[in-house]
């Protein structure tokens, strides 16, 4: 049997958070979708370009590195359910209060889950792009299009996995403040992609403001070269990366101080 000194030092919870995550039949169903969603779109946006009439004039608007990088606009969702789902799912089965039982303190709990389902989306979502590289260079190469090693790029290979953990960090954290996984899912599909969408349609500059600090035009600032970033426009690319860091952190240390003082 598990000693309760175990279970509370920090490794203890972070190997028990890891075990809960990877028994979870729906962990793996995103892991897959992600790696699908992130290596099948480059393929598709790669031959979608090279079928063009004049695929190197079309490159000027939509690059061979947008097209490796273009399913993380579809990958985005799947780690905002991943991050609401490592937390709620627990919530919905009571497991959550076996957790603080063994580790009172309750906020190394939600610090090992923000460790674990930061690696576990890293991970994942590099492989995609791996992958999704892989199957594209020879594609793009037969139409003489190539994805050159300059930074644009490596800012995006690079931006594309760190701006999906801190989305599915951010849905950690709503999901750990509202403690169910639709209302949590909504409320981050919300942010990330409706409000957006409705805002922009504004004409002002305030609300044009805001809309530049929403995490899709944040993570478009930093990633520099996919199909969320609009070139010209938004915050620069390391002002975007610390908004989408304060959009994580906030919820997550909302809940830090939620957890510690309501029931579970």
């Amino acid at each position: 049997m598990t000693s309760p000194y175990y279970w509370q030092t920090f490794g203890g919870v972070l190997r028990s958070e890891w075990v809960k995550l990877r028994t979870l039949r729906s962990t793996w169903w995103v892991v897959g979708s992600t790696v699908l969603v992130i290596a099948g779109m480059a393929l598709a946006s790669s031959l979608s370009l090279v079928n063009d009439p004049d695929p190197v004039a079309a490159a000027d608007y939509f690059s061979p590195t947008m097209a490796v990088t273009s399913g993380v606009g579809f990958a985005q969702l799947v780690v905002i359910v991943l991050g609401a789902l490592a937390i709620t799912g627990e919530y919905a089965t009571g497991m959550i209060r076996s957790s603080f039982a063994a580790t009172p303190a309750r906020t190394p709990v939600l610090v090992a889950k923000v460790v674990v389902v930061g690696a576990l989306v890293l991970t994942t979502t590099a492989l995609g792009l791996a992958i999704g590289w892989a199957a594209s260079w020879p594609v793009l190469d037969g139409a003489g299009l190539r994805l050159e090693a300059v930074g644009s790029t490596w800012q995006a290979m690079l931006g594309v996995p760190v701006y999906l953990v801190l989305v599915a960090l951010t849905s950690l954290g709503v999901g750990a403040l509202l403690r169910h996984t639709a209302g949590a899912i909504f409320a981050m599909v919300a942010v990330v992609l409706v409000l957006p969408s409705v805002l922009s349609l504004v004409d002002s500059a305030w609300v044009g403001a805001i809309v530049d600090h929403m995490p899709v035009s944040a993570g478009g600032a930093f990633m520099a070269e996919t199909v969320l970033s609009t070139p010209g426009a938004g915050p620069s690319a390391w002002a975007g990366f610390v908004t989408m860091v304060v959009w994580a952190v906030v919820p997550l240390v909302a809940a830090g101080v939620v957890l510690r003082r309501r029931d579970a």
